[in-house]
């Protein structure tokens, strides 16, 4: 009796043993992990910059011009802008095109000449899209190509299409009739608005079928492939069909 209680004993032992070396193992062999959460960031920078606008000069052959139609009026290819002043009444009595200047394409008439014109510019055709240029403090995080919201009194989608140094070119094909007569304005760059799930980036792992991360559920891991949509020094947020708020996230 007393050696089977010795037996018994030794076997609860060693048992109790192997349970306690068992979980001091898998606890060191547990990776690190870190809590995917839901997220939405709204990325903006407010800026200040000259307006450049697509447009064509009308010029006249003649000194001085009587303007048949208002700043910021929309005109057609060929609708005419000015005439001689000498001969408005002729114009308008007879309708004579003799000493008229026409618009040479559709779009807004400006006589706001700008920098760059013709001695003999009498006004300008503004048409087409407009660009905002200014100058950031920190461009390494853009790249040319990158889409966008500008927020000037309404929000336009615009696109990057020039970085030099500072200066950033962001074009946009919308919105023209908003800043017209406009050297320079302040405005709104929205780089993002976007809902998805944190993980840190050095979860993100890629191979020739993309994007993927490490998932632990009931210790085991497995492969989640994720769409990273938007990366900006440590934050990175990512969508996918596999991974849920709340899931536990390899992070190596």
């Amino acid at each position: 009796m007393r050696n089977y209680l010795r037996c018994v004993a030794a076997v609860i032992f060693l048992a109790v043993s192997a349970y306690l070396v068992s979980g001091f193992v898998q606890s060191e062999e547990r990776p690190d992990t870190e809590t995917a959460r839901l997220m939405r960031i709204t990325d903006s920078i407010d800026a200040e910059g000259q307006v450049l606008c697509d447009a064509e000069y009308v010029t006249a052959p003649f000194g001085t011009v009587y303007y048949t139609v208002s700043e910021g009026r929309w005109v057609s290819g060929g609708t005419v802008v000015a005439v001689e002043k000498s001969k408005a009444d002729d114009y308008y009595a007879r309708r004579s095109t003799s000493s008229c200047v026409k618009a040479p394409c559709a779009g807004y008439f400006s006589k706001r000449l700008g920098e760059g014109a013709p001695e003999n510019a009498v006004g300008r055709v503004i048409s087409g899209g407009w660009r905002f240029v200014t100058a950031l403090g920190d461009t390494e995080s853009l790249r040319v190509g990158q889409r966008l919201e500008l927020t000037v009194f309404d929000k336009y989608p615009a696109v990057i299409e020039a970085i030099d140094g500072k200066k950033v070119t962001v074009r946009c094909k919308t919105g023209l009739c908003a800043v017209l007569g406009m050297n320079r304005l302040k405005a709104r760059l929205c780089l993002a608005d976007l809902e998805g799930l944190r993980v840190p980036e050095k979860a993100i792992h890629s191979d020739d079928s993309g994007d993927f991360v490490y998932v632990l559920q009931a210790g085991m891991s497995r492969r989640a492939p994720v769409e990273v949509i938007y990366k900006k020094s440590d934050l990175c947020l990512v969508k996918s069909s596999e991974l849920c708020d709340g899931m536990e996230v390899i992070a190596k």
